[in-house]
């Protein structure tokens, strides 16, 4: 694992930011922690239910997320023994493509590619969204009197699938995919087959912002059996005020670093001959 500082151009304002007709982008997950409220009881979020059923028609349960240090490290449910016997509850879209996650601590959206053919909406209108159910959760939990959320932690996470034969034919070399890897730089004479591959390195987002964690993994995909390398890029952290005020603000810088970085560590043949880049 590694950590330093990508060379980032922040002054975003005057530029426009990496773009691309055809990105390899699978999913979106905008994730707000917050103190343990000890009143969101399970009934009402059958109730919370109610209120966005007409968007997200579906529900299901599933088990409460661990709590994850900034740098990535998982506590693990024994440190949240207040979870356990609680759930976690999926709000789904009839598409199937977003659903909204609630804890007792957590507050969650997804973007979720479920058709190849299907576009990326943009960051503007999946943060909207979100943005928008988070401040309809909030008026919920005052009508409620269940309690006011007291920040922890702001998360966006972007996962990117990109195919065997997208400028990769083998774990072997990997440099058509990541502008830093050389081939067979990791081999040795014995060390010859490499049956899977993981990566991760960490960066400092500016003004004690958070960090930008970049992991890249073998994978092979369940429906097809077809190989593919996913990689991730989270931003993890919190403004130093630790103010829902400046939550729009501190996911905007995200996204500039995720999509900036994205772009700096991945080769330029790629991008130009598989995802067509446009900016």
């Amino acid at each position: 694992m590694s950590r330093g500082k990508l060379v980032i151009n922040e002054n975003s304002n005057s530029r426009k930011l990496p773009s691309f007709k055809k990105p390899p982008l699978t999913e979106v997950v905008c994730s707000f922690r917050f103190k343990y409220l000890e009143r969101l009881f399970a009934p009402f979020l059958g109730t919370y239910w109610e209120q966005i059923k007409g968007v997200y028609s579906a529900m299901e349960e599933k088990p409460p997320i661990a709590s994850i240090a900034t740098d990535g490290a998982e506590f693990g449910l024994q440190d949240d023994l207040e979870l356990v016997l609680n759930p976690r509850i999926w709000f789904i879209n009839p598409e199937n493509n977003a659903l909204i996650q609630v804890q007792r601590n957590r507050f969650i959206h997804n973007w979720r590619k479920k058709d190849e053919q299907a576009q990326y909406p943009r960051y503007r209108n999946v943060s909207a969204e979100f943005f928008a159910r988070f401040e309809e959760f909030e008026r919920f939990l005052k009508n409620f009197d269940i309690g006011s959320l007291d920040p922890l932690e702001y998360e966006l996470t972007y996962v990117n699938h990109i195919p065997l034969g997208d400028c990769w034919d083998s774990l072997d070399d990997l440099s058509g995919v990541l502008k830093s890897f050389k081939a067979k730089s990791w081999k040795t004479e014995k060390l010859n087959e490499l049956r899977g591959f993981s990566w991760t390195s960490n960066y400092e987002l500016p003004d004690a912002n958070g960090l930008l964690i970049s992991k890249v993994q073998s994978a092979v995909r369940n429906s097809d059996k077809k190989k593919f390398l996913q990689f991730s890029i989270i931003a993890r952290g919190i403004d130093k005020n630790r103010s829902v005020a400046q939550m729009k603000p501190w996911f905007d810088l995200a996204h500039e670093w995720i999509v900036d970085g994205f772009s700096d560590l991945t080769s330029d043949a790629i991008q130009d001959n598989v995802w067509v880049r446009e900016k």
